[in-house]
Order: C-alpha cells, then sequence, then structure tokens
C-alpha cells in the first residue's frame, strides 16, 4: 500500500480485516513461511504506519533470536546493512550463556533493533519481552507523513484537557 492511501484501499485489495478498531486494521497473514498479523495504521484516513507481529510461538525462547536473525537478514538482503543494528542488555544475568538469551528477552534483559531508511519509509525490525512474553516485530512509517501524525496526536492529547 501506498503512504497516505486509505483503509478503503487497503480492503479493496485484501479483503474484509480479521481484526479492526478505530484507525487500525489487521490481517492474518504469512511472511516468508512465517505466521504473523499484519497491521495498517491510519490517521485522518491516510495510512502512516504498517507492521508485521510473529504470531509463533516456541517452547525453545532461543528461537525467537532465530526468527528476528532471520527477518533482519531478509530486510538486509532488500535495504543493505542497517543503520542501526543494537543488541542492548540492561542486566546482564544471562550474558554469559548464550543458550539463556531467549529466557534474558523474555524477562526484559536483553532487546535487539535494526534500522533502516529508504527515504519514504523508516523500518524499524525488533526483539523485546517483558513478563515472560517476547514480541518480535518489523514496523514501518513513513517520513512524509511522520509531522502531520505528530501534529494530530499533538492535537488529540490537547483534545483531553
Amino acid at each position: 500500500m501506498e503512504w497516505g492511501s486509505s483503509e478503503k484501499d487497503a480492503i479493496a485489495k485484501y479483503g474484509k480485516p480479521d481484526v479492526d478498531g478505530e484507525g487500525w486494521i489487521v490481517y492474518n497473514y504469512t511472511l516468508a513461511s512465517k505466521s504473523v498479523t499484519a497491521g495498517f495504521f491510519y490517521k485522518k484516513d491516510k495510512l502512516y504506519r504498517g507492521a508485521y507481529l510473529l504470531m509463533e510461538s516456541h517452547t525453545n525462547k532461543n528461537m525467537y533470536i532465530t526468527d528476528y536473525d532471520f527477518f533482519k537478514n531478509l530486510l538486509s538482503k532488500k535495504y543493505g546493512l542497517p543503520k542501526k543494528d543494537i543488541t542492548y542488555w540492561a542486566n546482564d544475568l544471562y550474558k554469559e550463556d548464550y543458550s539463556d538469551w531467549g529466557m534474558a528477552i523474555s524477562v526484559g534483559h536483553l532487546f535487539k533493533v535494526s534500522n533502516w531508511s529508504t527515504g519514504k519509509t523508516d523500518i524499524e525490525c525488533s526483539l523485546s519481552g517483558d513478563n515472560y512474553k517476547i514480541t518480535c516485530k518489523i514496523v514501518y512509517n513513513s517520513i512524509e507523513l511522520k509531522d502531520f501524525v505528530e501534529k494530530i496526536n499533538n492535537e488529540d492529547i490537547l483534545d483531553d484537557f
């Protein structure tokens, strides 16, 4: 979908969404053989963000690192090396034993993120966790609509007062 396109455009292309809400629609999808939800996000009926959220679950939490690396490598093949490629340890309790890294992610001790930019789109692939739940996602944001979205978000906040 093109940035700024409407929700109706997405529905015309992909059909009725599996889930929808105010300003967003979601489809269950397969991305590179992985089960994901694909989300489209709108402000004033203009597409400004898209995202894939990995829906697969693994008993071995290190498999989420494998999934993250898989997505990161595919994005690198398409967009080149990431602008940023960060592995951040908030707590190094599990750092010495790679077999514990999945656990480290699930409790918020380890976070991984990579970023690309195409000129029109900022792309982020990330792996994070909290309370033993791991999230692997890819988010696409429109660069052109960034100020537009920020302005609307600020207006929405001020409307609360």
